[in-house]
């Protein structure tokens, strides 16, 4: 199943920070403390003269030689502890309160806080969305500023870890250590002695992990402990209550704010406010329905103390019994009198905060509320059973009018249903608001047969979702049409100012409904239902007759992302149903594919699915078999450029250049560094998760093992530690000199290893933020590779030169150097550690090397036609790669078995099962692909492909067609990738550089061009360049070559020349002939990347020729004072280069060059 959305995160995903935000309080070390772990013999040559020797926890201080400090052991023991990052205040979370609200509740709180005779412990509660996070959240910046706040946790059913339960008090302790340095003293021979300590129980917990060493220190201080009642419920919330208010005297200088729903089950609280509370509350609203009803013959008060005893009992500690009994008294049809007698005279329960005390409730509440039906009538518990289950597994709230629609029932049956349960059901005054359940235990006695014995009320979940499953296919197949807002043709969903009014009117809440929800509830039918035959063909029918329109309301209601959620989850749920005699699954995959190809277009533009994406889609595609008719537009599609899907699913268009790419560990996002930021994409959807600004360019980014962490390395030689729940940044480390060519996380995440061309490689501190060490190499070699083994002990890293080096973590030393042919620049290991695979490339070739991790030696070689980009060990026995043309599947010893499919991409990223590569596009840097490998189409013959000699092969934009090169013949031949059939042949003198025009129409050699459908010359290009490098404008039309002129000018030469007629149009000289030229991505400029920091560019011009003299021919340079020297070219032509930056300017390459951007520094 695809990973499920997050609200939370998607609300937050377009945070941009470049603030460097400490994701935890100071660290106070004592300077003498030189950081040796001692009992664990580190280090065995401490000498005689060490003094202040504490044997117990590991220090050793003052220790004569020159020694490298491994960690600080305080840290090491901390980091021991499963806290929570972004946990605390400090994360920004949540909002502050305005200025000037909130102000009474806020001094009450702060009166308290400042008092030392009152409670220890203040209880905010409120319902959801009253705003008690906004108020702790400001109450924790206000006690932070005066040096108060101790720690803090705010919890969050968003997010897994803020809503375990067992790591609030870890993360408390962990806080508490970094900001008080007595507390730390106090916990570390904790900690040392029972490592497990944060994995014990709660009261384990809270006893030695936060009660004893606070009761050592005598610590005045305040904790604060948000949203307690968002904590899953293994074990009670109100636990933490129960065992504080066990310790809560033996820690008098301490004090806790805690916040949560009303509802919050408590079973013991630090006083007894909580029942006193109950006993108030029962007491005040009873006594008010009392006076509301004055005809009653009441001859003595009601209710009785003993009345008011008697429920509060009933209660078993649960705020929301209270709650519940009081709406039921209050029935309006019942006497008050009769229904607080049936409560107070149902059996007692002994249970603590367990099920039974409320169960009890429930139970005596439907009883009375249906107890004129016949248990022989199937008939209506069916239906009764049938709304208590929509409203209770409702994927969101709906109201009366909607659930009576969607299920097709009664306009009244609803109603008088949902009237009868108003004790437990939040029902409204008008139908048209939504129904809700007053608390998740609603939902939880229904749905449990052991709690709800009753088999009349008893909701099963896969029966109710079926029935909601199946009630929105017969909406959506009832009321969806082409074009059901009446849009008008080629408009953008921006553009229609009504859209909303549109929306409401011709959707309506219940269609909308339908639409988002079909498929969720689908995901929770059990696969065993006889009924599932009904269910495919509903499926059937809705995918053959209203996909389409299906899409547009998404699109309408601003959730496409929804479809591709949708439709991997009946993906996921029809892969072990036994289907009929039908091609349904085909269908739903190409649906995938159709949706995630066009997802851009028709997320703007819900017309654009009938204006460009039916026209564009592939000829063999079922979706445009089954609605061609649909297509809206004036031409013709008579063949479109491919007959099936290609292999990529997805591109994303990221904000500039993206310079490295980096997968998460769970495969579900992306990270794309780039010039000034980096960009979180998600991998199902494509869609932009967040940007992370940097200040220089992202070389290499990498996440953490858990996903929670992101690093990127900078051209400039620092590296950013990101959080990606709250995506700011951590820290900045810095003490690289040159560009960061690799980095790589340790597999339990607490390191970080960097690699660069200043000849060191760093290993980082992820909890401190700091340096750990450094591994210096004997001589001057420039580092460009850096991996960790499976056990994270030790760290490969590949050299310029060759040299291959096994370094040991904790004994900072190199264990063995070899030497490989060529200069490797990407490194992997195998998980048993046993083999290395390198990415090399020398002055003759490129490939990968795999070699024996013990002993060195070489035990496989493959070539690939381009740099490798990529390397993932699925095993030992299979390891994936990919260069610039190819992916490739092998045995890492064994060559018979190579499997090599076409592809494009650099650089790359292959995800942990294989099944997904995420790759910057070739042919345009500002476009990431992901890519599904079994999609794939294999090459045949790829070595040879029937040339003798040497050869050389390029491949086409779409991967469909492959140009080869044969030296010995002096043939260029045109080759069908998926057939492995020869097309046409060229004669070609001069073939090792053959390039394909953007959209594959056009094939160019350094002589000559030709045209691909037919195979006839077009052009001969007027060029006397022996070229080493070419390519062509994003138009097609021209083409820019850069190499030596043995003819006209000796030296190399950038020229532009038309493909139309062949003439040159432009020439310069240029001193480097090891650069890359590439056209800017408007075409009106050319970029020289001059090596990994440094690059020109120039704008192409018109020129004049007059008298001899060349000018520029263009307004927009009226200002810019520039001189043609005789050298910028040698014959009159009709345009000319105009420099625009020199190697230090940065621009940003998605913004046409404009005459303010001219000024050089």
């Amino acid at each position: 199943m695809p990973p499920r959305r997050s609200n939370q995160a998607a609300s937050s995903s377009q945070a941009v920070s470049s603030r460097t935000i400490s994701s935890r309080p100071r660290f106070f070390a004592r300077p003498s403390d030189i950081n040796i772990d001692a009992r664990h013999g580190v280090f065995t040559n401490v000498t005689a003269m060490a003094s202040n020797v504490d044997a117990r926890y590991g220090f050793i201080n003052n220790v004569a030689g020159d020694m490298h400090i491994v960690q600080n052991i305080d840290l090491f023991l901390l980091d021991k502890l499963p806290y929570v990052k972004g946990a605390g205040y400090r994360s920004g979370n949540h909002e502050l309160c305005l200025t000037g609200t909130r102000e009474a509740v806020l001094k009450s709180i702060e009166d308290w806080e400042a008092d030392s005779t009152t409670t220890r412990v203040y209880w905010l509660s409120g319902v959801a969305g009253s705003g008690k996070s906004t108020i702790a959240q400001t109450f924790a910046e206000s006690a932070d500023s005066r040096s108060r706040l101790g720690a803090s946790f705010f919890c969050s059913r968003d997010f897994d870890d803020r809503r375990n339960i067992r790591l609030i008090i870890p993360t408390l302790a962990y806080h508490l250590a970094h900001q008080y340095p007595e507390f730390k003293d106090a916990i570390i021979p904790i900690i040392s002695s029972n490592p497990d300590i944060g994995h014990e129980s709660l009261s384990m917990q809270l006893n030695h992990l936060l009660v004893q060493p606070l009761k050592s220190v005598q610590l005045s201080t305040t904790i604060i402990i948000d949203a307690l009642d968002e904590c899953e419920e293994d074990q009670p919330a109100s636990a933490i209550l129960s065992i504080l208010a066990q310790h809560i005297d033996a820690i008098p200088s301490v004090k806790f704010f805690i916040t949560a729903r009303p509802e919050l089950s408590i079973r013991t609280a630090p006083s007894t406010a909580a029942s006193t509370h109950r006993n108030r509350y029962l007491r005040i609203h009873l006594s008010e329905l009392a006076a509301q009803r004055l005809h009653w013959d009441t001859t003595v008060p009601w209710p009785s103390d003993q009345q008011i005893v008697a429920t509060v009992n009933k209660c078993a500690g649960l705020f929301i019994v209270a709650h519940v009994i009081v709406k039921f008294v209050r029935s309006r049809h019942h006497q008050p009198q009769e229904r607080l007698d049936l409560i107070i005279g149902s059996p007692d329960t002994t249970v603590y905060e367990g099920r039974s005390g409320i169960d009890v409730t429930y139970r005596q509440i439907l009883l009375q509320s249906f107890k004129g039906i016949d248990i022989d009538d199937t008939d209506c518990l069916e239906q009764l059973r049938l709304v208590i289950g929509s409203v209770v597994l409702a994927l969101n709230p709906l109201s009366c009018a909607s659930l009576t629609a969607l299920l097709r029932l009664p306009s009244n049956r609803v109603w008088n249903v949902m009237d009868s349960l108003h004790s437990v059901f939040l029902i409204p005054d008008s139908e048209l608001e939504p129904m809700r359940i007053c608390h998740k235990s609603v939902a939880d006695f229904f749905t449990d047969p052991s709690r709800c014995t009753d088999p009349r009320f008893y909701i099963d979940p896969s029966v109710s979702h079926f029935n909601l499953a199946t009630s929105c296919f017969v909406l959506m197949n009832q009321f969806l049409r082409t074009n059901i807002c009446h849009l008008p043709a080629y408009v953008m969903n921006e553009d229609i100012h009504d859209l909303g009014e549109r929306r409401k009117k011709y959707i309506g809440d219940v269609l909308e409904y339908a639409c988002r929800s079909w498929a969720r509830h689908l995901h929770f039918v059990s696969r065993a239902s006889h009924s599932i035959r009904y269910v495919v063909e509903l499926l059937e029918l809705f995918f053959r007759s209203h996909l389409l329109s299906w899409l547009e309301v998404l699109s309408i209601v601003g959730d496409l992302r929804c479809a591709v959620y949708s439709i991997g989850d009946v993906r996921t749920w029809l892969g072990d149903i036994d289907l009929p005699d039908t091609n349904l699954l085909e269908l739903i995959q190409d649906c995938e594919r159709f949706v995630l190809r066009f997802f851009d277009p028709i997320e703007v533009s819900a017309v654009h699915i009938y204006h460009s994406a039916l026209p564009w889609s592939p000829m063999s595609s079922l979706v445009l078999r089954l609605y061609r008719n649909h297509i809206w537009t004036e031409a013709k599609v008579i063949k479109v450029m491919n007959d099936s899907w290609d292999a990529y699913t997805r591109a994303i268009y990221t904000r500039s250049i993206s310079f490295s790419i980096a997968l998460s560990h769970k495969d579900d996002l992306i990270a794309a560094g780039e010039k000034t930021c980096v960009e979180i994409f998600e991998v199902v959807t494509g869609q932009r998760r967040a940007t992370l600004a940097v200040c220089k360019k992202a070389k290499c980014v990498a996440f953490s093992p858990d996903d929670t962490l992101l690093v990127n390395g900078c051209a400039d030689g620092t590296i950013d530690l990101w959080d990606l729940q709250t995506c700011s940044i951590v820290t900045t480390l810095i003490g690289h000199t040159k560009s960061i060519d690799s980095i790589a996380f340790s597999p339990c995440g607490s390191m970080i290893a960097s690699s660069t061309s200043d000849h060191t490689i760093r290993i980082w501190s992820v909890s401190s933020h700091n340096r750990h060490f450094v591994l210096q190499t004997h001589s001057k070699e420039a580092i460009t590779c850096v991996c960790w083994t499976a056990t994270g002990r030790q760290v490969i890293s590949g050299s310029q030169n060759g040299n291959i080096r096994i370094w040991d973590i904790s004994e900072k030393k190199c264990l063995r150097m070899f030497h490989i042919q060529g200069r490797p620049h990407i490194i992997a290991c195998s998980p048993d550690s046993s083999f290395i695979a390198f990415g090399f490339y020398d002055d003759t070739c490129a490939g990968v090397q795999f070699v024996n991790a013990l002993t060195g030696s070489v035990v496989s070689k493959s070539s690939t036609d381009s740099f490798v980009t990529s390397i993932r060990f699925l095993n030992r026995e299979k390891v994936l790669y990919t260069d610039l043309s190819t992916f490739v599947i092998q045995h890492p010893t064994k060559m018979a078995n190579k499997l090599v499919f076409g592809f494009d991409g650099q650089p790359a990223v292959i995800s942990s099962d294989g099944a997904c590569i995420v790759s910057k596009s070739f042919y345009d840097s500002q476009v990431v692909k992901i890519w599904h490998t079994g999609s794939m189409k294999q090459i045949r013959d790829e070595t040879h492909l029937g040339e003798p000699g040497k050869t050389s092969v390029s491949f086409s934009g779409d991967g469909r067609l492959i140009a080869s090169w044969s030296e010995e013949s002096l043939e260029a031949k045109l080759w069908d990738a998926t057939e492995g059939l020869c097309l046409h042949t060229f004669s070609e003198q001069y073939g090792p550089e053959l390039i394909f025009s953007p959209n594959s129409t056009l094939i160019a050699s350094v002589l000559n061009v030709w045209d691909v459908q037919t195979g006839r010359l077009v052009t001969t290009l007027n060029n006397p360049l022996h070229c080493c490098q070419m390519e062509f404008s994003p138009n097609g039309n021209q083409l820019v070559v850069i190499g030596e002129d043995y003819v006209d000018s000796p030296g190399t030469h950038i020229k532009l020349l038309d493909v139309e007629t062949g003439a040159c149009l432009a020439s310069m000289p240029v001193d480097n002939s090891s650069i890359y030229v590439n056209f800017g991505v408007d075409g009106t400029s050319i970029i020289l990347n001059l090596g990994l920091d440094s690059e020109m560019a120039w704008r192409i011009a018109p020129a004049l020729i007059s008298n001899g003299e060349t000018y520029i021919d263009d307004e927009s340079s009226n200002d810019y004072d520039y001189e043609v020297s005789d050298d910028d070219s040698s014959e009159d032509l009709p345009m000319i280069f105009i420099p625009v930056y020199d190697q230090q300017r940065s621009v940003s390459p998605n913004i046409p060059l404009q005459q303010d951007l001219y000024e050089p520094e």
